[in-house]
């Protein structure tokens, strides 16, 4: 494939990898990060786990044209072709003129597209006490995909003109019978992942 390899990852907050002087704060778990698609400001927080140490930035890769963004980031001991958690931020500025439900849509799409590919493992978990009408947040899995599990939470934005998803998934061992999604333990990692949009 021939993509534009390049990690686009901009620090807030005056946190950055590069100053070893300052180091990261004792008991940080994540670092606050900012990408720029289409002209908006998405935030995310990335873990500490990411990074082997605060000089050393995680693997990733930016795929860019007029119409769709794409961002991956995964571990700095790991690459996107064999990876435990990888984090994706994806962009789209092609909307329907009738957009209102694009969001739920997303949704829709992202649970028919898991259960295809595996239809007697598969489980959803919608998180509805996050979401509001332009943003849904939820959890989708395989539990037996390429003979490992995938867990996907995904944050779907709908802004005026372009539509985003901020998302954070996890390979674990294979399950013959369908995960069961803790609201609990996925509202947490929402929190830690902390997707937005900064007006």
């Amino acid at each position: 494939m021939n993509f534009i390899y390049k990690l686009l990852m901009l620090f807030i907050f005056g946190v950055s990898f590069l100053n070893a002087k300052s180091g990261l704060e004792k008991n940080q778990n994540t670092i606050p990060s900012i990408v720029n698609v289409f002209g908006q400001v998405i935030s995310f927080d990335i873990p500490i786990k990411f990074l082997k140490t605060n000089t050393k930035l995680p693997n990733g890769f930016k795929q860019e044209n007029k119409s769709n963004f794409l961002l991956e980031i995964v571990p700095y001991n790991q690459t996107l072709n064999n990876w435990d958690e990888i984090i994706t931020i994806s962009g789209t500025n092609i909307v329907p003129v009738d957009s209102s439900n694009q969001s739920e849509n997303a949704m829709n799409y992202f649970k028919t597209n898991f259960r295809q590919h595996c239809p007697d493992t598969f489980s959803f978990l919608f998180l509805n006490k996050q979401s509001n009408k332009n943003e849904k947040n939820f959890v989708v899995s395989c539990g037996n995909i390429g003979n490992q599990s995938e867990s996907t939470l995904i944050k779907a934005i709908k802004s005026e003109k372009n539509f985003y998803t901020i998302q954070w998934s996890f390979h674990d061992k294979p399950s013959s019978s369908p995960i069961k999604l803790n609201e609990q333990e996925w509202s947490k990692k929402l929190n830690t992942l902390n997707p937005r949009i900064i007006n």
